[in-house]
């Protein structure tokens, strides 16, 4: 491979980097947003003035090499400035963690998850109280039921981010597998229940 592509490649990989770090940071620490895009602007700039110098035959392969260490100095610093400004801010910090390591839509799932758990728990707690004025006795028995695996539910989904990815299995399911396992049968026969 010749050593232009090694310096072209390189280059696509700490511009890609130095946008990345750019974009989490503008998002996250930039208000406004006219500030923000005059920001991502001269990033943007900045990539593009050293590609045309890396592509350009009218440079030395020494000066080409030096754009290419202008961009990595460029990256590494706008890099600590952003570990600077998340370490501040520890909801900042953990905010961007998960943008930073997973995107946006790892966690739509999550939040989904937990929707559902808290609609099914405010739906038991309300079937809860109708019970008792409408006179119907097992409407509580439902709606307790109801509430707990709701909670269950709204535990199993925040699970992976507080056991670092590990999904683990909440009070009610494990129950359900104890009482499974007692009758002879599974731990997914168990999750049936």
């Amino acid at each position: 491979m010749s050593t232009v592509a090694i310096l072209t490649i390189r280059f696509y990989e700490e511009s890609a980097q130095l946008k990345r770090v750019a974009l989490l940071a503008s998002g996250f620490f930039i208000e406004n947003s006219a500030i923000r895009m005059e920001y991502l602007k001269d990033i943007d700039d900045f990539v593009n003035m050293i590609y045309s110098k890396i592509s350009s035959s009218l440079y030395s392969f020494h000066d080409k090499s030096l754009s290419l260490q202008e961009l990595s100095n460029e990256r590494e610093s706008t890099e600590k400035e952003y570990q600077k400004l998340r370490q501040g801010d520890y909801t900042k910090y953990l905010t961007t963690d998960i943008f930073e390591e997973h995107g946006v839509l790892k966690y739509m799932p999550v939040a989904a998850d937990i929707f559902s758990g808290a609609f099914q728990a405010y739906a038991g707690y309300r079937l809860a109280h109708f019970g008792p004025k409408a006179h119907i006795k097992h409407l509580k028995t439902v709606g307790l039921t109801l509430i707990a695996h709701g909670s269950n539910n709204i535990y199993e989904a925040v699970s992976p981010l507080l056991y670092e990815g590990r999904h683990q299995s909440g009070w009610l399911r494990d129950i359900y597998r104890g009482i499974s396992s007692k009758m002879g049968y599974s731990d997914n026969q168990g999750d049936l229940g």
